[in-house]
């Protein structure tokens, strides 16, 4: 039988059994000597690692990071060793951590371990990904891999492995193989149940909500950048009147998100009502101070008759013959050949007789005494009869008619000024003082085509005639005229800029609104029901492979309802808070805006950025 003798470094040798004695002990004497080396070596090289410390007098959390730091290390030069030989420092400083976690026991062995798992779990989870999208490809029995993204993260955690480890490639991707694969339903587990208790968490406090919805603006949108960007400087059209978020974005999944929250959330639902209100309050702002009142309309006209009266009196006593020339005669036996003169002078005397005013100039001959013949009052009169002729010939819409009386007019008025020149100076004084009585009238026409009777006793957006109020600014002359009796007038011309752009923005924020109506009409979209309890199950369902709209399904909305009903309070601030995001587009931009907190590997990257550079040269060379 052979002798089984142990060594001092634990292995036990096979002597045969005539093995003289003497042989043993010098074989036992070697071998000590050689483990004794091997001890020394090992001890010496792990503090070389350690920064020449002694590895046994260091502490736990030391000998986790000097574990994890070798993983990086192995992982660094493993890239390197895929494109270049490693160097006799390289493969030193290999040899120098193998026998810092050899030497620092079990806290270097769990560091160790630790920081293979946090190399290799990012790659193997992307390779996972990587080998369903490849399934279609395939073969058969390939193909059936990609339906376990167990074995496919498995198949990444051993690629990442043999990738990273340059000493033996081979054990690597098995135990990479076994890592990913634990690492995928163990990471995933972990992080779900870490997720979900954070999640749990933040309805409770500010920011948390905070991020909550960040979250979910983000989720709706169809570009959250597009909306954060839009939202930051809204478009009022109308001073008083915020656009809602869905209005300044235009985003659809915002739209949506607007039209579903309103539907299923008593709070955002009054957000979006006041808001509403303070819309047509805003409207009707800006029509009510155009069209005034009756003490300033009474105020207005008494101004404007105050004035023009002392003109038109100086016109008025204006002797015809002082300033009549022969081509002033021939002009006025012209115009008594028309027609609409010879009519308008008889309907003109009528009207004096009327309203008690002097006799009328019976003709446009001269007399040697124009006040027994005739006066500038009786043109003026013949000249107000033309005005109503021309408005009812642009009314008839006999367009050729209102020229031809508008020509027959200019010529009077033109034989009128130059008997008579303090009558220009009157209807300018007029026609000057006649523009914010004329404003008042296009602001009452206005606001009587954009609210109906009924909307004195309310303040509801939907009882507003928004089509009527952009037919009148698009026929702005007729609807001018209809008001003012001014022909050839229109907005532009009546109305200031000032005033015009707050008229034209009422048509501008009704059409935007409409508009956004419009892109949220699609049936069956999400809502933003239970905020806080979808923020949970999101947490939980992600991390563990739940697809994303699990929550939206009726199975998730049974869930969501069961988890409110610990979460009632805090969802009620959260759906107030979002009213207020959607009703104020710069609350959601501050909110989409907010950067997320830190998470572990935000907190320890700092630590690793040597290793990281490692991995970069690596990569570069």
């Amino acid at each position: 039988m052979a002798k089984r003798i142990p060594m001092p470094d634990g292995t036990v040798l096979e002597f045969p059994d005539n093995t003289p004695q003497a042989v043993i002990d010098a074989v036992q004497k070697r071998e000590g000597s050689a483990a004794a080396s091997n001890e020394a070596l090992t001890r010496s090289l792990a503090a070389s690692y350690a920064g020449q410390r002694d590895v046994g007098q260091m502490g736990t959390v030391e000998r986790l990071a000097g574990g994890a730091k070798h993983a990086w290390d192995r992982a660094a030069l493993g890239l390197k060793g895929l494109v270049t030989d490693l160097s006799p420092e390289d493969k030193a400083l290999l040899d120098q951590g193998k026998a810092f976690v050899k030497q620092g026991g079990t806290a270097a062995n769990v560091g160790n371990i630790a920081g293979d798992v946090a190399i290799g779990a990012v790659p193997a989870f992307r390779s996972q990904q990587a080998v369903v999208k490849a399934s279609s490809v395939l073969p058969r029995a390939l193909a059936m891999i990609s339906s376990n993204p167990v074995s496919s993260a498995a198949i990444g955690g051993g690629a990442t492995a043999a990738a990273l480890t340059p000493e033996d490639r081979g054990e690597a991707a098995a135990m990479g193989a076994a890592g990913g694969a634990l690492g995928e339903v163990g990471g995933r587990v972990a992080s779900g149940l870490y997720s979900g208790g954070k999640a749990l968490v933040e309805p409770f406090y500010q920011s948390g909500r905070e991020r909550i919805l960040k979250r979910s603006l983000e989720r709706f949108a169809t570009d959250p950048n597009a909306v954060r960007q839009a939202a930051q400087n809204p478009q009022v059209y109308v001073p008083g009147a915020m656009p809602t978020l869905a209005e300044t974005t235009m985003d659809p999944g915002i739209a949506q998100l607007q039209r579903g929250a309103a539907a299923a959330s008593p709070d955002v639902a009054s957000a979006l009502a006041e808001a509403n209100k303070q819309r047509v309050g805003a409207y009707k702002t800006v029509l009510n101070d155009l069209a005034g009142d009756d003490a300033k309309r009474q105020a207005a006209d008494s101004a404007r008759e105050t004035a023009a009266s002392k003109l038109y009196g100086e016109a008025y006593a204006q002797n015809p013959r002082a300033n009549l020339t022969p081509d002033l005669e021939v002009e006025i036996k012209e115009l008594m050949q028309r027609p609409s003169i010879k009519s308008a002078m008889e309907d003109a005397r009528q009207l004096a007789l009327e309203e008690g005013k002097i006799k009328l100039w019976k003709d446009f001959r001269s007399s040697s005494d124009p006040a027994s013949d005739g006066s500038i009052a009786g043109m003026h009169y013949i000249k107000k009869v033309l005005d109503g002729k021309i408005g009812e010939a642009v009314r008839a819409g006999n367009g050729t008619q209102a020229r031809a009386l508008q020509d027959t007019q200019a010529k009077l008025l033109g034989v009128i000024e130059a008997l008579a020149p303090p009558y220009a100076q009157a209807r300018a004084q007029y026609r000057e003082l006649s523009k914010p009585i004329n404003q008042m009238d296009v602001g009452q026409a206005l606001s009587d085509r954009l609210f109906p009777a009924l909307s004195n006793y309310s303040d509801d957006l939907a009882r507003t005639r928004g089509e009527t109020y952009a037919k009148a600014l698009e026929d702005s002359k007729q609807m001018v005229r209809k008001a003012t009796g001014l022909n050839n007038a229109d907005l532009g011309t009546v109305l200031t800029p000032q005033q015009l752009a707050n008229v034209q923005g009422i048509a501008k924020d009704i059409a935007r609104n409409t508009a956004a109506a419009e892109l949220a009409r699609v049936p069956g979209s999400p809502t933003a029901q239970y905020l806080a309890a979808g923020n949970v199950m999101r947490g939980i369902g992600g991390p563990v492979g739940l697809p994303q709209g699990f929550v939206d399904t009726m199975l998730g909305q049974t869930v969501n309802k069961v988890l409110n009903m610990g979460l009632a309070i805090p969802e009620q601030q959260l759906q107030r808070m979002l009213g207020q995001a959607l009703t104020d587009p710069q609350t959601a931009a501050r909110l989409m805006a907010a950067k997320d907190p830190k998470t572990v590997v935000d907190l320890l990257r700092p630590y690793f950025a040597p290793v990281s550079s490692q991995l970069m040269a690596a990569e570069n060379r």
